[in-house]
């Protein structure tokens, strides 16, 4: 499928000025040198453009951090630090994460842009909880995320065993758990075949 001419349009803070033979390894497609706003440059794909992924040189994630550091008062509470994480893992590219988040698609929803939405909506969070996602294939969204303990984010990973028994779908761990397998579930399995 060829790549749509996008020089000269506007995306967010970016001015499309001309293509790039960049390649990434692994993300295939068209990159475009774009001109943000602020006067730096930046380098984007297609799609990350088209979609509204990317809509600046990383200037736009500052000027709303710092925008909501000044306008909520919870600049040091684990409910902004959960919220900034996410924005930095979903949209900035130099980011250690950006490759399991941002750079395979998931987003963080236009309303959580803005951490005292992200606030209202996620509410406190109960101890020992942190930012989950229900469905790892979908972004950040107030119908996708919960607090939820370190136990229950380690059975909700892109690579977790799901099992339905009567009718009920569950971790593989979960079920062992509950069946009283403790270490090895290959005996649950057997069980249950």
């Amino acid at each position: 499928m060829k790549s749509p001419d996008l020089d000269g349009m506007i995306f967010g803070r970016l001015t499309v000025v001309g293509r790039s033979e960049y390649k990434q390894p692994g993300r295939p497609g068209r990159w475009w040198v774009c001109r943000c706003s602020c006067g730096k440059d930046a380098l984007a794909m297609t799609g990350d453009l088209t979609t509204g992924h990317k809509k600046s040189c990383g200037c736009l994630s500052v000027d709303v951090f710092k925008k909501n550091m000044v306008i909520h008062g919870k600049t040091n509470t684990k409910e902004f630090v959960a919220w900034r994480n996410m924005i930095q893992r979903c949209e900035r590219p130099h980011h250690p994460q950006y490759a399991s988040y941002g750079g395979r698609g998931i987003g963080v929803c236009e309303r959580w842009h803005e951490a005292a939405a992200f606030l209202a909506d996620m509410g406190e969070a109960p101890a020992r909880h942190t930012l989950e996602r229900i469905d790892n294939e979908k972004g950040y969204s107030p119908e996708n995320c919960r607090w939820a303990t370190h136990k229950e984010q380690l059975r909700n990973r892109r690579n977790t065993v799901w099992a339905t028994l009567d009718g009920q779908t569950k971790s593989l761990a979960e079920w062992c758990e509950i069946r009283g397998y403790e270490r090895d579930c290959k005996d649950f399995l057997k069980a249950a075949a």
